[in-house]
C-alpha cells in the first residue's frame, strides 16, 4: 500500500515538472501582437479574462505595460 502511494506521489511530482518545463517552453501570450496598436491588446487581454486564462491575461497584460507605459487602462484591467 505505501508503495502505491509512493509511486501516485512521484508520477503527481513529475507531472508537476512536466507542467513547468512545458510552460516555461510556450510562446508568450502576447506573440503575433507585436505590431498591433495598443487597443488590439486590450481587446485579447479583456478576452482572456472572460476565457478564466487569467495567467496569460496578466502576462499580456504586463508586456502591454511594458511597450506602452502612457496608455491609458480601462477601469477592469486597473
Amino acid at each position: 500500500m505505501m508503495n502505491l502511494v509512493r509511486a501516485r506521489r512521484a508520477r503527481a511530482i513529475s507531472e508537476v515538472a512536466a507542467d513547468r518545463v512545458a510552460a516555461q517552453k510556450r510562446a508568450p501570450s502576447w506573440l503575433g501582437f507585436e505590431r498591433e496598436p495598443p487597443q488590439k491588446w486590450l481587446e485579447r487581454i479583456e478576452e482572456l479574462r472572460r476565457l478564466w486564462q487569467t495567467a496569460q491575461a496578466e502576462e499580456m497584460l504586463a508586456e502591454f505595460k511594458r511597450r506602452f507605459p502612457d496608455h491609458p487602462l480601462p477601469l477592469a484591467l486597473r
